[in-house]
Protein backbone atom coordinates (compact mmCIF):
# COMPACT_ATOMS: atom_id res chain seq x y z
CA UNK A 1 0.00 0.00 0.00
CA UNK A 2 2.76 2.54 0.87
CA UNK A 3 3.94 1.63 -2.61
CA UNK A 4 1.01 2.21 -4.41
CA UNK A 5 0.25 5.70 -2.79
CA UNK A 6 3.94 7.01 -3.24
CA UNK A 7 3.10 5.69 -7.37
CA UNK A 8 0.15 7.76 -7.50
CA UNK A 9 1.71 10.90 -5.59
CA UNK A 10 4.29 10.49 -8.40
CA UNK A 11 2.08 10.42 -10.81
CA UNK A 12 0.16 13.25 -9.71
CA UNK A 13 3.29 15.37 -9.64
CA UNK A 14 4.04 14.06 -13.00
CA UNK A 15 0.82 15.64 -14.80
CA UNK A 16 0.66 18.37 -12.99
CA UNK A 17 4.30 19.09 -14.28
CA UNK A 18 3.20 17.90 -17.68
CA UNK A 19 0.33 20.71 -17.48
CA UNK A 20 3.05 23.38 -16.16
CA UNK A 21 4.88 22.53 -19.04
CA UNK A 22 1.92 22.59 -21.81
CA UNK A 23 1.23 26.41 -20.27
CA UNK A 24 4.87 27.29 -20.66
CA UNK A 25 4.44 25.81 -24.61
CA UNK A 26 1.98 27.68 -24.78
CA UNK A 27 3.34 31.41 -23.53
CA UNK A 28 6.44 30.64 -25.27
CA UNK A 29 4.29 30.13 -28.57
CA UNK A 30 2.13 33.24 -28.07
CA UNK A 31 5.49 35.30 -27.57
CA UNK A 32 6.65 33.73 -30.48
CA UNK A 33 3.73 34.94 -32.49
CA UNK A 34 4.43 38.71 -30.81
CA UNK A 35 7.31 38.85 -32.06
CA UNK A 36 6.51 37.39 -35.63
CA UNK A 37 4.00 40.31 -35.43
CA UNK A 38 6.30 43.08 -34.36
CA UNK A 39 8.45 42.08 -36.86
CA UNK A 40 5.74 42.17 -39.34
CA UNK A 41 4.64 45.84 -37.93
CA UNK A 42 8.93 46.95 -38.38
CA UNK A 43 8.38 45.70 -42.37
CA UNK A 44 5.89 47.29 -42.83
CA UNK A 45 7.47 50.83 -41.51
CA UNK A 46 10.45 49.64 -43.30
CA UNK A 47 8.62 50.30 -46.54
CA UNK A 48 6.82 53.31 -45.34
CA UNK A 49 10.64 54.51 -44.55
CA UNK A 50 11.19 53.70 -47.45
CA UNK A 51 8.69 55.22 -49.73
CA UNK A 52 8.90 58.77 -48.00
CA UNK A 53 12.83 58.97 -48.80
CA UNK A 54 11.90 58.08 -52.62
CA UNK A 55 9.01 60.64 -51.96
CA UNK A 56 11.48 63.14 -49.99
CA UNK A 57 14.29 61.98 -53.42
CA UNK A 58 11.82 63.29 -56.00
CA UNK A 59 10.91 66.55 -54.66
CA UNK A 60 14.75 67.05 -53.58
CA UNK A 61 15.22 66.56 -57.48
CA UNK A 62 12.27 69.23 -58.41
CA UNK A 63 14.15 71.29 -55.73
CA UNK A 64 17.10 71.49 -57.89
CA UNK A 65 15.96 72.13 -61.36
CA UNK A 66 16.83 75.44 -62.97
CA UNK A 67 13.66 77.54 -64.43
CA UNK A 68 14.56 79.13 -67.28
CA UNK A 69 11.82 81.59 -68.65
CA UNK A 70 12.18 82.99 -71.99
CA UNK A 71 9.38 85.20 -73.52
CA UNK A 72 9.27 85.31 -77.10
CA UNK A 73 7.15 86.27 -80.11
CA UNK A 74 8.19 83.18 -81.63
CA UNK A 75 5.92 80.84 -83.86
CA UNK A 76 6.58 77.51 -81.60
CA UNK A 77 5.62 73.92 -83.88
CA UNK A 78 5.02 70.84 -82.25
CA UNK A 79 6.05 68.29 -84.66
CA UNK A 80 6.60 64.31 -83.94
CA UNK A 81 9.78 64.31 -82.73
CA UNK A 82 10.99 67.91 -81.70
CA UNK A 83 9.63 71.44 -80.69
CA UNK A 84 10.20 74.13 -83.54
CA UNK A 85 10.58 77.54 -82.01
CA UNK A 86 11.43 79.50 -84.93
CA UNK A 87 11.58 83.48 -84.80
CA UNK A 88 9.64 86.09 -86.43
CA UNK A 89 11.66 86.26 -89.33
CA UNK A 90 11.11 82.46 -90.04
CA UNK A 91 14.67 81.27 -89.04
CA UNK A 92 15.38 78.53 -86.95
CA UNK A 93 16.41 79.64 -83.41
CA UNK A 94 15.99 77.10 -81.43
CA UNK A 95 14.75 72.98 -81.73
CA UNK A 96 14.04 71.36 -78.86
CA UNK A 97 14.19 67.24 -79.32
CA UNK A 98 11.26 65.71 -77.46
CA UNK A 99 13.33 62.39 -77.10
CA UNK A 100 15.36 64.76 -74.35
CA UNK A 101 12.49 65.68 -72.48
CA UNK A 102 11.20 64.13 -70.07
CA UNK A 103 8.19 66.04 -69.72
CA UNK A 104 5.95 69.06 -71.53
CA UNK A 105 2.79 70.69 -71.41
CA UNK A 106 1.25 73.25 -74.02
CA UNK A 107 -1.29 75.45 -71.69
CA UNK A 108 -2.96 78.10 -73.87
CA UNK A 109 -0.10 80.76 -74.82
CA UNK A 110 2.44 78.88 -72.78
CA UNK A 111 4.98 75.28 -73.22
CA UNK A 112 6.21 74.29 -69.90
CA UNK A 113 8.75 71.28 -70.51
CA UNK A 114 11.67 70.15 -68.73
CA UNK A 115 14.87 69.24 -70.39
CA UNK A 116 18.42 68.98 -69.18
CA UNK A 117 17.30 68.92 -65.42
CA UNK A 118 15.78 72.63 -66.56
CA UNK A 119 12.87 73.90 -66.55
CA UNK A 120 11.90 76.07 -69.35
CA UNK A 121 8.41 78.59 -69.12
CA UNK A 122 8.37 79.45 -72.90
CA UNK A 123 5.34 82.42 -73.28
CA UNK A 124 4.17 82.89 -76.79
CA UNK A 125 1.47 85.06 -78.51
Amino acid sequence: LIIKRNNNKIECYNNKLNKVDNKLNNVDNNLNSVDNNLNNVDNKLNKVDTKLNSIDNKLNKVDNIDVNTIDTKYKINVRKNSIVIKNSENTFDEIIHLKKLKQYQVVADRIFLISNNKLHIINFY
